[in-house]
């Protein structure tokens, strides 16, 4: 099942994987498994399901809580797995009472008849998994979403099962790394910059004062653009991202970064619409000119070795970032690492511990085993 997730134009490895599989049939000539797409509109990948889903826009949770509602009041849920690997089941039970078919039908748009088939399809499925991307986390309430899809998987016994789990497929460049290492709470590992023992804790393991810190973070995106047309924010530094393609409303878009005195493009193509109204482009290496480790959806820890040098004059991300932190009084008070090696076993350290824990990882073992799952 996916959730706002259009593989062929957003994955396209993904997706002729996904298509090799549908190749091989059961003994009576069925696809081994359905696909459910679940999406507004007629994307490209619900030409391929077996069933889509036309939820009304903002509705996910409302049709993930019905489907949650069908399996409980059915007995479709695995309770054995449900008392060996939760809590609040109670609560939660409760809740999703509240959301049967016919009332949640009128919400998000989808017959309640066809709630209860897909409820049972992946009740009984033997292995179900679910994929989202930004269609369920760019909306308002996308925590809710997310976690809602876990609850149904933990219902059904479906995480920590061979060909069964829940699995959000980062729709941007680096996300996974923003999520681990900073952007999102302000410090690596999770750590978030409103927390004493946080800053603390790095600021102790880079050997700098606490006070080098804020003591919160900045700007979420929502907010930068509307702090740009406000002049409150006159400089902008863009890495790996386009909004010119990527964010709706391209006019306003346009005289949001018009009115910037100064933007850094930082992208491996220098033809990217953006990039036409910035006054820096820092002409970026791609991934098979640079090393470093990437953790796939699934998982699994691999190691990119540079195959060729950087194309004229383009730069790893890392020799950049370096660079520019050179270039300040701030940054200079901490010494990054040089090499991606040195990066990761800094990364390993902070991680110990934390919510996603690399420190068991060894450097050249990742590469040596072809990927580590961790």
């Amino acid at each position: 099942m996916a959730f706002g997730s259009n593989l062929p134009e957003q994955h396209p490895i993904n997706y002729w994987r996904l298509n090799e599989a549908l190749e091989k049939f059961d003994r009576e000539g069925r696809p081994r498994f359905p696909i459910i797409v679940v999406d507004p509109c007629v994307i490209m990948f619900a030409q391929k399901a077996a069933i889509h889903l036309t939820v009304s826009p903002g509705t996910d949770l409302v049709l993930l809580n019905a489907l949650a509602h069908v399996i409980l009041e059915e007995g479709l849920a695995d309770e054995n797995y449900i008392k060996a690997h939760t809590n609040g089941y109670e609560e939660f039970s409760a809740l999703v009472k509240q959301y049967d078919p016919e009332s949640a039908s009128k919400v998000c748009g989808i017959d309640a008849e066809m709630i209860r088939k897909v409820a049972r399809m992946y009740a009984k499925a033997g292995a179900a998994m679910t994929i989202w991307t930004m269609g369920i986390n760019q909306s308002t309430h996308g925590s809710d979403g997310v976690v809602a899809i876990n609850n149904l998987n933990l219902i059904t016994g479906n995480i920590g099962k061979p060909g069964g789990s829940s699995l959000s497929i980062t729709g941007q460049c680096n996300a996974m790394g923003t999520r681990e290492w900073s952007s999102c709470s302000g410090l690596p590992g999770y750590r978030a910059l409103e927390n004493e023992q946080d800053r603390k804790d790095i600021a102790g393991f880079w050997g700098i004062e606490e006070e080098f810190f804020p003591e919160k973070r900045g700007l979420f995106m929502t907010d930068i653009l509307p702090a740009i047309e406000s002049g409150q924010i006159k400089g902008l530094w863009l890495i790996a991202t386009n909004p010119m393609t990527s964010m709706a409303n391209t006019p306003r878009i346009r005289k949001t970064l018009e009115k910037l005195e100064f933007l850094v493009v930082q992208d491996a193509y220098a033809d990217m619409e953006t990039n036409e109204y910035s006054h820096v482009y820092f002409a970026a290496a791609i991934w098979a000119e640079k090393e470093g480790c990437f953790t796939n959806t699934e998982r699994r820890v691999n190691l990119i070795r540079n195959v060729i040098p950087p194309f004229e004059q383009s730069r790893s991300d890392l020799w950049i970032f370096n660079e520019i932190a050179k270039r300040f009084e701030q940054g200079r008070k901490i010494t990054f690492p040089d090499t991606a090696e040195g990066v990761f076993d800094e990364l390993r350290q902070l991680s110990k511990g934390r919510m996603l824990d690399y420190s068991g990882m060894d450097y050249k073992k990742i590469e040596t085993q072809r990927g580590i799952q961790w």
